[in-house]
């Protein structure tokens, strides 16, 4: 298997290669505004499966330790990194070259999610974080993900 995904303007582009750990949909305040929509659709893969192939992505601390990446010429949202886990990276589903080659699995911080957003995908969904995730960053990691 192989993705290939990239910016708007065609500055940065990236290529999967590992099978996501997790595709899922977060609701939570910084998502909704670095995606600017009712939630961000992401994927969550090994740091070995991922690579950026043209560009160099800028870096926003959104929260200490946090790095959300994006285009620096047409700021498309890119990656997300969490600097104490530099073996996974989070990457927006929107972004890949065909966006429907990966589905995404579940919902998470639905507790605040716009109340006009109607989810009816049958999907799993969690108020906060997802122990789908939380399962990821122990088994790769030993550790528990950041409040």
């Amino acid at each position: 298997m192989e993705w290939a995904g990239g910016c708007l303007c065609g500055g940065v582009r990236f290529r999967v290669t590992a099978e996501p750990l997790a595709a899922y949909y977060c609701h939570c305040s910084m998502c909704r505004r670095i995606s600017g929509s009712m939630f961000m659709v992401g994927a969550t893969v090994s740091m070995e499966g991922f690579a950026f192939t043209k560009g160099k992505p800028a870096a926003y601390e959104s929260t200490p330790g946090n790095l959300r990446l994006f285009c620096e010429a047409c700021g498309s949202s890119l990656a997300n990194q969490v600097a104490e886990d530099p073996n996974l990276i989070e990457f927006q589903l929107g972004c890949l070259d065909d966006p429907n080659a990966i589905r995404p699995k579940f919902h998470m911080y639905t507790s605040t999610q716009v109340s006009w957003c109607e989810i009816d995908d049958g999907l799993p969904r969690h108020t906060e974080g997802a122990p789908e995730l939380d399962k990821i960053w122990v088994e790769m990691e030993g550790w528990s993900s950041p409040e």
